[in-house]
């Protein structure tokens, strides 16, 4: 499954980049940031560090439309470890991998060479739960949907390079009897990276 979602964004990103009606109007985006549960999962589970990776087009000047894939990895808190510990459980991590598309509408650049900008999308997240109970095997996996949104900014030094700050907060809706819990919401906040492959449009 995970497989599928990753050779669809693929093309997407091969669509783009081949496609003439694009030419000056897309960007390939990065980010490196600190995921934060919340919520009931965040007593059993650690904030990780989250990458990401996409591909953005520009409407116009300040509306853009954008796919991208994230993971991150949660070792278990030092309460839930000591639980596992107890009962000779086996934990791991608890992966989630997002696969989403979004739309960002970002204010005009400043005479600073600085543009805020919302964003708000919707995303497929497939969470893995790794710990492992003897003669049953992994407590549970699926694939939720859920919505996100946040805010940021970007720095121009360049025409092309933007780089900036971000908080995007993320409620993937979850079904307890798959996973032990009905959402798995974390806040995504870090750095980012937006590298226009064509004319900035000013």
């Amino acid at each position: 499954m995970c497989s599928n979602r990753v050779l669809l964004l693929s093309a997407l990103c091969i669509a783009l980049l081949g496609s003439p009606a694009m030419a000056g109007t897309w960007a390939l985006v990065g980010n490196a940031a600190y995921g934060i549960p919340t919520g009931d999962w965040s007593d059993r589970w650690d904030p990780a560090a989250n990458y990401g990776a996409g591909v953005e087009y520009d409407v116009d000047k300040q509306l853009t439309i954008g796919a991208d894939f994230a993971t991150m990895k949660c070792d278990p808190s030092d309460a839930y470890q000591a639980q596992l510990d107890q009962y000779s459980l086996t934990g791991k991590n608890f992966t989630t991998t997002r696969y989403g598309a979004y739309v960002k509408w970002s204010a005009l650049k400043s005479a600073r060479n600085v543009t805020p900008y919302f964003k708000a999308g919707v995303s497929l997240y497939d969470l893995q739960d790794d710990v492992t109970i003897p003669s049953i095997g992994k407590e549970g996996s699926m694939t939720a949907i859920g919505p996100n949104g946040g805010i940021g900014f970007l720095y121009w030094p360049g025409a092309k390079l933007g780089l900036g700050l971000e908080g995007t907060y993320h409620f993937p809706i979850a079904d307890e009897t798959k996973i032990a819990f009905d959402s798995t919401p974390y806040w995504s906040l870090g750095a980012s990276v937006c590298l226009k492959l064509g004319k900035k449009a000013e």
